[in-house]
């Protein structure tokens, strides 16, 4: 997977900025939805079942660490 290029943090940059002009902060970094090109299915935007777990997996870890899971065994 190729990483973030400077252009690329430039606009990660920006776009944080104006999530907290409004107050909003976001729950993971961009960089957790960087996936190799063998997880997709069809194009760029859809990933394929292999892609879906790998997601998945980070948002629940995700949503999890915020301390937004209703799942009490956590």
């Amino acid at each position: 997977i190729d990483g973030p290029n400077d252009r690329w943090r430039q606009a990660d940059a920006t776009f944080r900025r104006e999530l907290k002009r409004y107050g909003l902060v976001p729950l993971s970094r961009r960089e957790n939805l960087l996936f190799a090109r063998d997880q997709f299915f069809n194009t760029n935007l859809h990933l394929n079942a292999t892609g879906r777990a790998i997601r998945t997996g980070r948002l629940i870890a995700t949503i999890k660490a915020a301390g937004l899971s209703a799942d009490k065994r956590d």
